[in-house]
């Protein structure tokens, strides 16, 4: 039978290995094809020997029965010729006995050897599937380190042309990054945050400065009151505060009682048409909500409120709540048809 490579000679690469245990796999059942031929072959002489033992103890059984006039020697013949071909066909079955194991081992081996072809297919399966995965991630995460620089140069500009007169709204403002950016333009900032301990970390930050409004609250198309989850480790790290939400999905997130405050929920749709109505146009909006924002924006273009907007930045989050991304494409479209990304830009962070 065809013996395994030995370990030293065995591939290294994934793809080579199953390869390897492939070849393995025909060898071993070309071998078995020929033992299957053996034993058959073997099955077919026991068989006739068989038969011939039964002839010969047929023959002995009628000279007795007959008494026949045959000699002792005769007789003595045919005792022979059975105890030879009870030996030989003792010697034959051990033999097929022998082969019989001997295809069983191989049967194992070849059991073996498909069970290990099917574990490197697996373990091959998940790296292609953890390098698509990677491959992923470091697409996004170039893409959002691109995006971090087009919205920082945005912001800059924006200030730039911020005059104290002009109104901003800074949703889900965190800690006040972006606050901090248009303070010292003058212009009037409602920043909106639920998150208590950011709003304790903005009051600090800013403390009595004229021009910001700082209300706790998170935003959304009604008057509400709402959980907001947070990581279980957010306390511990800024960075972590801004996976808080309102919305189930967030893999971020743990989504338990333990880890979640109710918080107040403002009408941002109609704080913005009173705005609108009072003071003709809103000069920034800003939204970082954590999946909260499609229900606005879907409002927002409903109402045509974008048109007294001068200027929107929003972080959309269909790459977290994958189960709405349908509605994200639907609504991007239709902002993308109407308005350029310079007064509308959904891909800011």
């Amino acid at each position: 039978m065809t013996k395994p490579t030995s370990d030293d000679n065995t591939p290294k690469k994934p793809e080579e290995l199953v390869t390897h245990l492939r070849a393995q796999i025909v060898q071993m059942r070309e071998t078995m094809d020929k033992q299957r031929s053996t034993l058959d072959k073997q099955r077919d002489t026991l068989a006739k020997q068989r038969k011939n033992l039964e002839d010969l103890r047929k023959q002995i059984k009628t000279q007795a029965d007959k008494k026949s006039t045959a000699s002792e020697k005769d007789i003595a013949n045919l005792h022979k010729k059975l105890e030879s071909a009870e030996t030989k066909l003792a010697t034959e079955s051990e033999k097929l006995a022998k082969l019989r194991k001997s295809y069983n081992s191989a049967m194992a081996k070849q059991k073996e050897l498909r069970d290990q072809s099917a574990a490197r297919l697996d373990a091959v399966a998940q790296q292609r599937e953890k390098n698509a995965h990677l491959r992923e991630l470091s697409v996004h995460q170039l893409q959002s380190t691109e995006r971090k620089s087009t919205s920082h140069g945005m912001l800059k500009g924006m200030a730039m042309l911020l005059a104290p007169e002009d109104i901003v709204f800074d949703c889900g403002a965190n800690i006040g990054d972006v606050t901090a950016i248009f303070e010292p333009t003058g212009a009037q900032i409602t920043a909106f945050e639920p998150d208590e301990n950011c709003v304790a970390k903005m009051k600090s930050r800013f403390g009595d400065a004229p021009n910001i409004t700082l209300i706790q609250a998170g935003v959304g198309i009604s008057q509400t009151r709402a959980k907001l989850y947070h990581s279980s480790d957010y306390a511990d790290s800024e960075a972590r505060s801004q996976a808080n939400t309102l919305i189930h999905g967030n893999a971020r997130v743990d989504y338990d009682e333990t880890h979640a405050s109710e918080v107040e929920i403002v009408n941002l749709i109609e704080i913005i048409e009173q705005t609108i109505a009072k003071h003709g146009e809103i000069a920034v909006l800003k939204m970082d909500i954590e999946g909260a924002e499609l229900d606005i924006l879907e409002a927002l273009f409903e109402k045509s409120l974008f048109d007294h907007i001068r200027c929107s930045v929003v972080e959309t989050h269909e790459h977290i709540f994958t189960d709405l991304a349908d509605r994200y494409a639907a609504i991007r479209a239709a902002i993308g048809a109407k308005y350029p990304p310079s007064k509308v830009f959904l891909d800011w962070i």
